[in-house]
């Protein structure tokens, strides 16, 4: 069992949950940044796998997310 950080995941998420389930990753972080055209599955993949969010740490976004600096 391993750790994932997924950065910037694509809309479709499919393909990244195969690969997280190939590699029996136990947990995921999700690493990215606001996107003005709202395409990605960081919140999608975040509900599938519990994973946490992680944004600058100025990010203001209404999405529940960890800030980093």
């Amino acid at each position: 069992m391993g750790i994932a950080c997924v950065v910037d995941p694509q809309r479709d998420v499919s393909f990244i949950l195969t690969k997280l389930k190939r590699a029996a990753q136990d947990r995921t972080h999700i690493e990215t940044h606001l996107h003005a055209d709202f395409v990605s599955g960081h919140v999608e993949l975040a509900a599938k796998t519990g994973a946490k969010i992680y944004l600058g740490a100025a990010a203001e976004s209404p999405i529940p997310h960890v800030g980093r600096a």
